[in-house]
């Protein structure tokens, strides 16, 4: 039934490597993911965080030379290891937002669906440095659990649906022509 379904979205938090997001709530977004977490814990059902685009300011973290990112015109990565670092750095830099992450996913049936935005696109590519970003967030919010469980309980989408409640979601950037 739908009253065991509970859904909270967040968007365009930016975390980066400063360890402040560029919206000013970062404190409010902690509290919200902390009750959250409650919530899940305390419910029978399913209780889901879609992170809705720009979670992380991977593109325009402060030691991006974002025109050097990439290798050629087909957009290869150049330096792996340095986005690598620099996503581990914004991690790292955002303990609360991250451990409040980690505290909700320890419910059995809570689950978190970071959709693609603009300034997280690295985390959402088809290759080598999409593949390990997502399996550094992945081992950090859920470091004790199985991968299966992992790809069931944190899932990286372009956009989404949940079918139950017949909701569309995706982040802004793919309408938006002058958003970057």
């Amino acid at each position: 039934p739908l009253e065991n379904l509970y859904i909270r979205s967040h968007s365009d938090i930016h975390l980066s490597c400063s360890g402040m997001g560029l919206m000013q709530g970062i404190e409010e977004i902690k509290l919200q993911l902390n009750e959250l977490g409650r919530i899940a814990s305390k419910s029978d059902g399913h209780t889901v965080l879609i992170a809705n685009g720009d979670i992380f300011e991977i593109l325009e973290s402060y030691i991006w030379k974002y025109g050097e990112l990439y290798s050629d015109n087909n957009g290869k990565i150049k330096d792996i290891k340095y986005v690598i670092d620099t996503f581990l750095d914004i991690l790292s830099n955002n303990t609360g937002v991250v451990s409040s992450m980690q505290q909700f996913l320890k419910s059995p049936k809570a689950e978190i669906i970071f959709v693609e935005g603009n300034h997280d696109v690295l985390l959402f590519r088809d290759d080598d440095c999409g593949n390990i970003l997502r399996s550094i967030l992945r081992d950090i919010l859920m470091p004790d659990i199985s991968e299966e469980l992992k790809d069931e309980r944190i899932k990286f989408v372009r956009s989404g649906r949940v079918e139950k409640l017949d909701l569309y979601f995706e982040h802004g950037h793919r309408f938006d022509s002058y958003d970057y």
